[in-house]
């Protein structure tokens, strides 16, 4: 009788095993929630944005970087690629908070139209704050433009 009970405590245990395996699995494969059009495991407003000339995305502090990519992930639905293009008077000198930096923004959008800025100077310690500003004023008028339903490939927004 023993050996009996033994043998059935044994198999509901590995029953019980099984299930809460099967759980997990069920758990991990639903744990794609949506964050304001994307995945936890897409992650596809990180790659929208690229850096290029003289600052890349390894001299931006990580918080800069979230809020570019947050501005981004909020305008998922119109963002195809962003671009932001910077350079410094001096190549060669240390790039500190007050280093004057040029930038420009280039937004493809989804419809392949384009949407850039004339460059613009600010410090280094600005630049993130500007480089929103102008993607949000942009996408604005963009959308405005659109919605009066005018029909263009580019826009240049000074």
């Amino acid at each position: 009788m023993k050996a009996k009970n033994r043998r059935q405590q044994e198999v509901v245990k590995n029953i019980v095993i099984i299930l809460m395996a099967v759980v997990v699995v069920v758990i991990f494969f639903n744990l794609d929630f949506i964050q304001k059009g994307e995945s936890v495991f897409s992650q596809k407003a990180q790659n929208k944005v690229y850096f290029e000339g003289a600052l890349k995305s390894t001299e931006f502090e990580e918080k800069e970087v979230d809020r570019l990519i947050d501005t981004i992930r909020k305008h998922n639905d119109l963002l195809e690629k962003v671009v932001i293009i910077t350079s410094v008077d001096d190549e060669y000198r240390k790039v500190i908070g007050s280093t004057q930096v040029v930038f420009e923004v280039l937004m493809t959008v989804k419809n392949n139209g384009t949407i850039s800025t004339p460059g613009k100077r600010v410090t280094r310690d600005r630049l993130v704050d500007a480089v929103l500003y102008k993607m949000n004023k942009d996408i604005k008028v963009y959308r405005r433009l659109k919605k009066e339903g005018k029909d263009f490939n580019s826009l240049i927004n000074s």
